[in-house]
């Protein structure tokens, strides 16, 4: 491998790496004119599962005021994250 494809890789890297992972927020609740909801609605809640081919399985469980992922994984709150 050349030098110069060497250092375009490693900045294309760097870029990616910089921009890759961003933070997405709203203001105000999505849709517009919505309001925020601070429970998931019953007919959400339950185990599911994920069936996509050639994935590692994925269990979240929705409960009434969380999800929670698989084992490591942060829990999601409405409201708070």
């Amino acid at each position: 491998m050349t030098y110069p494809r060497l250092l375009f890789g490693c900045v294309l890297l760097l870029c990616l790496g910089f921009t890759g992972c961003v933070e997405v927020t709203f203001p105000e609740p999505m849709p517009a004119k919505k309001k925020e909801l601070t429970q998931f609605p019953q007919a959400w809640q339950g185990t599911w599962v994920s069936d996509a081919p050639n994935e590692e399985e994925e269990t979240l469980v929705v409960r009434a005021d969380r999800i929670l992922g698989n084992p490591g994984s942060d829990d999601l709150v409405p409201g708070k994250n």
